[in-house]
């Protein structure tokens, strides 16, 4: 059985208390709930648990929009446990909030994969998530990849940084990456805090890995400060390496045939004799020798030898005595069958130490070793000695043989 409220003929029906309409449904809009004059419609009271429109299934539409007044009500929630949803499968967007209005969703934001699978804004802009009382902003879950196919933009007006929510590693990319980009070419890309990479390549084939930019005075590989290794790209273009052991160590496995070590391409075509090949300084930045160009086809190989760094100079009386007593042995080389000849630096030591670098237990680390090019000094007083000694007998022999010309 129906109740019916007004008569075939009414164009209105009016609910009013204390002179004020409460209800009016007009005549031709059965469909329509408002007020006869402009104001607010309220549907439920203070004691009214919660308000029902609709029913379960059934869209609801609300084509002038939805407003939820504070102080009436401040959510919007399903009367059981369940899925509120805003939109039908006719709803080409879903609008929350105005422009440089925040939404707040204390609970969080679920976008499930069968309702929408993006968060847009309604033309062309920027999406916003997150505002100045936010102090994080999480996206997706521990384990779980977030994928972004458009990038990810942080503007910097409201963020400039992208890190984890607790101490731990930022992870950008993922098994299926095949890449990671960041900036733009020609853009600089700056990592105050440093970059832990394994691998450092360029998108391209055939393009050039740039370190650095015009603020940078140095580019330093390694831990210098812990470890005393260094790699460091100074502003003039030069390559700088430092540690407290063996600075750089050049292999070539092949253990074959031509296998070779290092290659330096440097000086004159025309045979120029200032270019270095190597050249050694101390660190009290005395340079103790240099490879320089000889000619065209050819090196010098020399030491520090300038009067102005040496002093206590005098002649020396060490000569062909000390030479006579050097041992000239011929031996090979364990693993090696070809015969050599030369001195064994512990014997050599004994007699002229000055050209002998004292070795450790191991020799295989640290041999004993000679310096034949420091033998040249006693050679030449040898020889002097002997040119001497030639000079004093050739005089006696011409004395002589004056004498029996004589006879």
């Amino acid at each position: 059985m129906t109740a019916v409220l007004g008569t075939s003929d009414a164009t209105a029906v009016s609910i009013i208390t204390d002179n004020l309409p409460r209800l009016s449904i007009a005549s031709g809009a059965a469909n329509t709930t408002a007020v006869d004059a402009p104001g607010t419609l309220s549907i439920g009271a203070s004691t009214a648990t919660f308000v029902s429109i609709g029913r379960s299934t059934v869209p609801l539409s609300v084509p002038g929009g939805l407003h939820v007044t504070a102080g009436f009500a401040d959510a919007v929630d399903t009367s059981q446990p369940g899925e509120l949803t805003f939109g039908t499968v006719h709803a080409t967007s879903i609008v929350m909030g105005q422009s440089g209005v925040p939404v707040t969703f204390p609970g969080g934001v679920c976008v499930g994969p069968n309702v929408a699978n993006s968060i847009d804004t309604n033309a062309a802009g920027s999406l916003t998530i997150g505002g100045v009382n936010a102090s994080a902003i999480t996206i997706g879950k521990s384990a779980a990849p977030v994928s972004i196919p458009g990038g990810l933009l942080v503007a910097p007006n409201l963020a400039n940084t992208i890190d984890a929510n607790a101490a731990g590693s930022l992870t950008i990319g993922g098994v299926n990456a095949n890449a990671i980009t960041i900036g733009q070419p020609m853009a600089q890309v700056s990592v105050p805090g440093g970059l832990v990479a394994q691998n450092l390549d360029v998108p391209v084939a055939g393009g050039g890995l740039f370190l650095g930019g015009v603020n940078a005075e140095s580019i330093l590989f390694g831990n210098n400060a812990t470890t005393g290794y260094g790699f460091t790209l100074t502003a003039s273009r030069e390559l700088q390496l430092s540690s407290r052991g063996y600075v750089m160590t050049l292999s070539n496995a092949a253990d074959a045939p031509n296998s070779h070590a290092l290659l330096i391409l440097a000086g004159e075509s025309a045979g120029g004799t200032t270019s270095n090949f190597a050249a050694f300084i101390s660190p009290s930045s005395t340079l103790c020798g240099a490879i320089t160009q000889a000619s065209v086809s050819s090196v010098a190989y020399g030491t520090t030898s300038d009067a102005r760094l040496k002093e206590n100079v005098k002649d020396s009386a060490r000569g062909l005595a000390v030479l006579r007593r050097l041992r000239v042995r011929e031996y090979n080389f364990i693993g090696d069958t070809r015969p050599a000849q030369g001195f064994l630096a512990q014997e050599m030591m004994e007699v002229y130490p000055d050209v002998v670098h004292k070795g450790g237990e191991d020799p295989k680390v640290d041999p004993f070793s000679i310096d034949y090019g420091k033998l040249t000094p006693l050679l030449t007083r040898a020889i002097q000695e002997l040119s001497d000694k030639c000079e004093r007998l050739e005089t006696q022999v011409a004395q002589l043989t004056s004498r029996a010309g004589r006879a």
